[in-house]
């Protein structure tokens, strides 16, 4: 797997290539800081919320760093929930289930609201899940673990961009595309002085980045559980 995490200052200048299958479409994903932009001489689309990227269009999308996290790995056997506490009081816990095909799981405790995910026909690498309110909290429950080398290799891993105990603020940058024959280049700018260079560059036995995103409004309120 081909995950990206560049360093939170806002300078300097980071030069990285990535090769990809010849004529695949790709879904590319890293943590950049959270000033990043997308550098004005970028002609493919940005994507949103209500118009995200999508293979095979040549799209780049920036995720809210408090409101969105990405899963990597499937849960396979092994029940995996988060459960989420939002920032505004007044809206309901989420817990988001992980299962794969026609499995049963157990109620969560502690959650008011429950939204399922099944993985059943998914061939991504990992999954970005973005939200329309800033999340507060994040609670783990089952086979699933932080994203680190102590982590379970059975375990599904989970990935934040905002980490207030390790003083962590980054966020999450998605590109999309099609490879074809000639390199196509991502430039990223943050900061005064500070930029990364992303080179996608086509190769009969590269990589095919498979990182999907599904983005979910906050229920108001939790019907049917």
């Amino acid at each position: 797997l081909f995950f990206v995490t560049f360093a939170s200052a806002e300078w300097g200048l980071v030069a990285l290539r990535q090769d990809v299958m010849m004529y695949s479409n790709f879904e590319f994903v890293a943590f950049i800081p959270i000033s990043g932009v997308v550098s004005p001489q970028w002609r493919g689309a940005k994507g949103t919320s209500e118009h995200p990227c999508a293979a095979p269009y040549q799209c780049v999308e920036f995720y809210p760093h408090r409101a969105s996290f990405r899963i990597i790995g499937k849960p396979n056997q092994l029940h995996a929930a988060l459960i989420l506490t939002p920032q505004q009081s007044n809206l309901p816990t989420i817990a988001v289930t992980m299962v794969k095909g026609d499995v049963w799981f157990p109620a969560v405790p502690g959650a008011q609201c429950t939204r399922i995910i099944n993985f059943a026909y998914d061939i991504s690498d990992s999954l970005i899940l973005a939200f329309d309110n800033d999340i507060k909290n994040i609670i783990r429950s089952g086979g699933i673990a932080p994203l680190s080398v102590d982590a379970p290799n059975t375990y599904m891993k989970l990935d934040v961009p905002y980490d207030n105990v390790n003083k962590v603020d980054r966020k999450l940058m998605r590109v999309t595309g099609r490879m074809l024959r000639s390199n196509q280049v991502v430039n990223v700018l943050y900061g005064v002085r500070g930029g990364t260079t992303i080179t996608f560059a086509p190769s009969e036995h590269g990589y095919i980045p498979r990182n999907s995103a599904q983005f979910f409004k906050w229920p108001s309120e939790c019907v049917g559980g």
